[in-house]
């Protein structure tokens, strides 16, 4: 037999999240008073948009710099066989837009995608003999501008981006338009392919001895190539330097995994011992070319119209090995223990430091097996209680990191002149982490209801981590362990029910909730090092180190902080209030509701935490950016009251003291409403005279509906940037059928 399934939905993401921002007549009010307060008098340097710009002028840069965009999204796939064989071949085809506005989008910016695979799955007629094979291959075509373009605090009196004719309008601007706006006329393309392959043999030699390998290979190439106009760059293309960047890089990699696994009874038990290994490679070669000084913008991309030309070659090989055994023991199905050790080897340790050792132990018990509890707790379905030690390595993140490195400088008087980049570094080790965990597992109810609690407490230590070096040496951080001991634990909490279930009926709902710490437990020496302003030992590594902030000064309309140790100045010694910024706890709940065909599910998640929030958006109030319409309650003579200092043109060292304080950590806690999903599948008596053995119908929407205190663009993520989008409301819908 063999099936037919095609897939497509198509779908509009919406516009960023609007913030209240001030309009012309507001925002020049404010920047008039700013030079006031300032003793500034403004001129064509310092106040284009008092003097040069049009004062009538409105933009809501919002909307100017970003829109909705379309993604359409289709698949198709074909598979078959017969008892002992069968295949799925499958292709697909995803395009996405980019939120710029189409009379900016000149580089048809877009995120495309074409994808294809071939499965075959064969047993040997007495089923001893099993092979399973995978071949992917996806191409990626990515364009997009070559930085961040949401700009939106931009004046709203400020010049078109574009002139008359079309190009960047900096006349206007005066010469000085923002990266972010440029950066849309500085395309960067990305073309990747990427072939991956993964073969796995299984053979049951004899009763319970089975052995396999699984290979895998994996083929990556990318074409990038970024384009920086001298047009983009400044307002007389002659003074300016057309540039491109081309990366050309390859990575293949392959993959081996042996394992043999014997399985057999001992005593009342069942005894499984499993022995394997992995051995894999990455290789990865490339070339960074830098071309400069095309004579004409219609050549930039060509290597050969470049008038200078810098490459860089890459290569790195990376080598892992691992070796492990694990046994299995379950005791009449109650009680069962497992061992585990391994041997792990990286290629980015220096030789004789690359092998680390790591082991585990669990135990569980299946107390709902015990014949007490059959015999007295009737309502329990499902009892289980387990406990595990262990420890795992981590290695360093990038290769040659304890080799001394040098690069070519040029030449000096005819001869060749190296200079180091990264100094002999032989010194670093695996880092280690230990995880103690315990948890339940409960059931009742026939297992309507399910409840699981884990509890956890993991400690790293030898801290790897990339160290700054002193400015002076002119190198670059390296690698280094740390003799600090960080302690992560926390409880975890998952409830599963079924409300209700009948015939044509079913609702589900799944809960869960996590409350997670951690903590520096120790960090010898910690007052010599450079985090000496970061961190503290019995605190969070999500901690920040702020000033207290005491108001804006009645009489002065200065922002205000508190002189801890009362020496009559602030010092970064004030900044002794700690708080910590990681969330209480974190959670979410999903519903499902089937009948007959439909089914609508949709989930929520929630946060308690607290994040960063100003009231001004990239600069002082008064400066040359617009504002959130809340600065308006601002200082404005002496014996006003308020948490809003006077205008400045330029920020002061009170303001500086006010974002380094506890004003700007707010409650950012939030619930969401993170995805809706409704799905029909029709009946089988309307589709099947046409040949139909399935047709489904659904629609999805995500971002739906966030509550929340703060005030800034994004309580998902209120560190984000005030130049990134918050998370964006997303509507598809599509069908999917079966022949």
């Amino acid at each position: 037999s063999s099936i037919l399934q095609a897939n497509f939905y198509t779908g509009v993401t919406a516009r960023p999240k609007k913030v209240d921002l001030l309009n012309t007549s507001q925002y020049l009010a404010m920047r008039r008073e700013a030079f006031k307060n300032s003793g500034i008098t403004p001129d064509i340097y310092n106040a284009p948009d008092l003097l040069e710009w049009d004062t009538t002028r409105y933009t809501d840069w919002q909307k100017e710099l970003a829109t909705s965009t379309c993604t359409t999204d289709g698949q198709l796939s074909f598979s078959g066989g017969s008892a002992n064989t069968s295949f799925r071949i499958s292709g697909g085809y995803h395009k996405e837009g980019i939120p710029v506005p189409a009379h900016l989008a000149n580089n048809n910016y877009k995120d495309e995608r074409y994808s294809a695979q071939f499965a075959l799955n064969h047993a040997s007629a007495n089923r001893k003999l099993n092979v399973a094979t995978i071949i992917g291959y996806t191409t990626t075509n990515d364009v997009a501008p070559s930085g961040s373009f949401y700009r939106y605090d931009l004046p709203p009196n400020a010049p078109a981006i574009l002139d008359s004719t079309g190009h960047l309008n900096w006349a206007q601007w005066g010469g000085n338009m923002p990266y972010q706006i440029t950066s849309l006329f500085q395309p960067y393309k990305a073309y990747t392919t990427n072939l991956n392959g993964n073969i796995t043999l299984s053979y049951n030699f004899f009763k319970g001895f089975n052995a396999f390998v699984s290979v895998g290979y994996t083929n990556t190439n990318m074409d990038q190539l970024a384009k920086y106009p001298a047009s983009s760059q400044t307002q007389n293309p002659l003074f300016g330097y057309s540039q491109a960047q081309y990366g050309i890089n390859n990575v293949r990699s392959w993959i081996v995994e042996p394992h043999a696994t014997y399985t057999t009874k001992f005593s009342k038990g069942t005894l499984q011992a499993t022995v394997g290994s992995t051995l894999t490679e990455s290789i990865t070669k490339g070339e960074n070319i830098t071309g400069g000084g095309y004579v004409n913008e219609s050549l930039i991309g060509n290597m050969g119209s470049a008038a200078t030309i810098y490459a860089v070659n890459n290569y790195a090989q990376y080598r892992f090995q691992g070796y492990f055994a694990r046994v299995n023991y379950n005791w009449n199905q109650k009680y069962i223990l497992n061992l585990a050790g391994r041997i792990d080897g990286s290629s980015r340790f220096k030789p004789g430091d690359q092998f680390g050792t790591f082991g585990s132990a669990g135990a569980a018990w299946l107390f709902s097996e015990e014949e007490f509890i059959k015999d007295h707790l009737h309502f329990l379905s499902f009892g289980k209680l387990r406990g595990s030690y262990g420890t795992t390595g981590s290695p360093a993140a990038n290769d040659y990191q304890y080799l001394e490195l040098w690069r070519s400088a040029g030449t000096y008087n005819g001869n060749t002149s190296l200079i180091l980049t990264q100094p002999f570094n032989p010194g670093f080790q695996w880092q280690v982490n230990k995880k103690l965990d315990a948890g339940i597992e409960l059931g009742f109810l026939k297992d309507r209801i399910s409840l699981t609690v884990d509890w956890y407490r993991e400690r790293t230590g030898n801290q790897l981590v990339t160290y700054p070096l002193p400015a002076f040496t002119g190198l670059f951080p390296i690698v280094q362990n740390l003799p600090a001991e960080v302690q992560n634990k926390g409880w975890e909490f998952l409830l599963r029910t079924i409300n209700i279930q009948s015939k044509n009926f079913t609702w589900t709902t799944a809960f869960n909730i996590s409350l997670n710490r951690n903590k520096l437990l120790a960090f010898p020496n910690l007052e010599l090092t450079n985090y000496a302003t970061t961190f503290k030992v019995g605190e969070p590594l999500s901690i920040q180190k702020v000033y207290h902030f005491t108001g804006v000064d009645p009489q002065t309309g200065l922002y205000t902080v508190e002189d801890i140790d009362k020496n009559g100045s602030i010092t970064d010694d004030d900044r002794s209030n700690i708080i910590d910024l990681s969330p209480s706890f974190v959670g979410g709940i999903q519903n499902s509701v089937e009948y007959k065909g439909w089914q609508l599910s949709f989930f929520m998640d929630f946060k308690k935490q607290r994040g960063p929030y100003s009231i001004s958006n990239n600069g002082v109030p008064g400066s040359l950016v617009n504002q959130p319409v809340s600065v308006l309650n601002r200082w404005q003579k002496p014996g006003d009251k308020t948490d809003v200092g006077m205008f400045a043109v330029y920020a002061g060292n009170d303001y500086y003291y006010y974002t380094a304080s506890d004003a700007r950590i707010v409650d950012a806690s939030y619930l969401r409403l993170q995805n809706v999903s409704l799905s029909y599948s029709l009946p089988g008596k309307l589709i099947n005279h046409v040949k139909i053995t399935g047709c489904k119908i659904y629609f999805q929407g995500e971002n739906l509906l966030i509550i929340s205190p703060y005030k800034g663009i994004n309580p998902i993520n209120p560190a984000l940037s005030n130049s990134n989008f918050a998370p964006q409301k997303v509507f598809t819908g599509g069908i999917q059928l079966t022949f």
